[in-house]
């Protein structure tokens, strides 16, 4: 796969770090706290691999929600929900592993779209942040 970091941008709070992967046809955009954008370990961590399995699961879990949503009886609805219990729990061990190590920090993880000549290219918006995982609850209430 080749990826390269194409442009480098800051602001007061963040160093943002836009990476266009040509094999795959997507931009990712991580934003770096300012305070430790050198850090080694969370240049190391910059890797789309866990992210890409964590998009994978959540599909999963947005294909289950069609089902239900097709679904009437309780009886019916019940494997499904076990199923997309088990996507849940790999969502949650992969956001685990994602995280490893970066205490205060956590990664988050937005996909978007970014118009590029005149065609919609996917965008995954990553940041490092502090306080509640919005990933965590975003999850949960799927």
């Amino acid at each position: 796969m080749i990826k390269i970091i194409y442009y480098l941008e800051h602001n007061d709070n963040y160093y943002i770090y836009t990476e266009n992967d040509f094999y795959s046809c997507r931009i990712i955009k991580w934003f770096i706290p300012k305070k430790i954008h050198n850090n080694e370990i969370v240049k190391s961590q910059m890797s789309m691999k866990l992210f890409d399995d964590l998009f994978m699961h959540i599909n999963s879990i947005k294909s289950y929600n069609v089902q239900l949503a097709n679904l009437y009886l309780d009886i019916e609805k019940q494997s499904i929900e076990k199923r997309k219990q088990v996507y849940k729990e790999k969502c949650y061990k992969i956001i685990d592993s994602i995280n490893r190590g970066l205490s205060p920090y956590h990664w988050e993880v937005e996909e978007t779209y970014e118009d590029i000549n005149g065609r919609k290219t996917p965008c995954y918006l990553i940041g490092l942040f502090t306080g509640e995982n919005k990933m965590i609850d975003k999850i949960e209430k799927m």
